[in-house]
């Protein structure tokens, strides 16, 4: 009896992967399509791109320059310091070095601190309760984050760009160019 049930098994097992291996295949795929045995499979709902920054790009090429500035600034200030005046004392040689390299890590964190709550793209289907948003890191890589528009609050920061708070970071949108009036009622709230 329990050799019957393994034979059904392995033969249910061969069969899975017979069918498997016919619906991986393209033009079974199109013939049963063309016949009618299978409907074509309905497309993924996405929420549409409602807004996308006027300085998304420029942005993104903005901290791409800082970031690599700050890298070569960090690996040639050390060169640069010790490889030239050979008078001058190792002390101040690496005082100086040091100094470049601060000099360029702050201009690259104050760039993301100032620019990071920019928003690049966002992205929402309407009547859902729920927002992608995307932004870019100190790297000027993208980020997306989804939020739920009962998150969202008045800021309560004193940042130069941010319109609105939501789970713990602040965001930044041009208001005069948003294009949905009833999403910017939702994640602008009047102070």
């Amino acid at each position: 009896m329990a050799a019957a049930a393994l034979r059904r098994q392995g033969f249910a097992l061969r069969l899975a992967r017979l069918e498997h291996q016919r619906w991986a295949s393209q033009p079974a795929l199109r013939e049963d399509l063309k016949q009618g045995k299978v409907a074509a499979p309905a497309p993924a709902s996405k929420p549409e791109v409602v807004y996308e920054g006027a300085m998304a790009g420029t942005l993104r090429r903005v901290k791409i320059l800082s970031f690599t500035s700050f890298v070569f600034s960090s690996l040639g200030a050390p060169v640069l310091a010790f490889h030239t005046y050979p008078e001058v004392s190792v002390v101040a040689k690496s005082s100086i070095a040091s100094m470049m390299m601060m000099l360029s890590a702050l201009t690259t964190a104050g760039l993301h601190w100032y620019a990071g709550p920019y928003v690049r793209k966002l992205s929402w289907k309407p009547g859902s309760k729920e927002v992608a948003i995307e932004t870019l890191d100190v790297l000027a890589r993208r980020v997306e984050r989804k939020i739920q528009l009962s998150d969202v609050h008045p800021p309560d920061t004193n940042k130069p760009l941010v319109t609105f708070f939501a789970r713990g970071n602040h965001y930044y949108i041009e208001e005069d160019r948003f294009p949905s009036p009833e999403l910017l009622k939702k994640l602008v709230p009047r102070r």
